[in-house]
């Protein structure tokens, strides 16, 4: 892998993160339809309960994986708060992202 196709994909799992994190208060800083497409949903720019599980669903293999790399973020309840946002802080130090 190219060091500039490293790059992007940090940037690109940051950008993922952080919309999860956000959707969480139902901000969303890069837009619902992005967000929906990080979730794996439709694309209809509607916040609604496919989205909502959507979204819960793809925290919850996060944290599952962040607790598998020795990242505990106290549970896995699929929602991105503080627990979690901290395990992701400390892999992303560990990962150099």
């Amino acid at each position: 892998v190219s060091p500039f196709r490293a790059i992007r994909r940090a940037r690109d799992t940051e950008k993922h993160a952080m919309a999860l994190k956000a959707a969480n208060t139902r901000t969303f800083q890069y837009g619902v339809e992005f967000t929906q497409q990080v979730v794996g949903t439709t694309q209809d720019g509607i916040w609604g309960i496919n989205s909502q599980t959507a979204m819960k669903d793809t925290v919850a293999v996060a944290q599952r994986a962040l607790n598998g790399m020795g990242f505990p973020t106290s549970g896995v309840d699929g929602i991105w708060g503080k627990n979690t946002d901290a395990a992701y802080a400390k892999a992303r130090a560990a990962c150099h992202i």
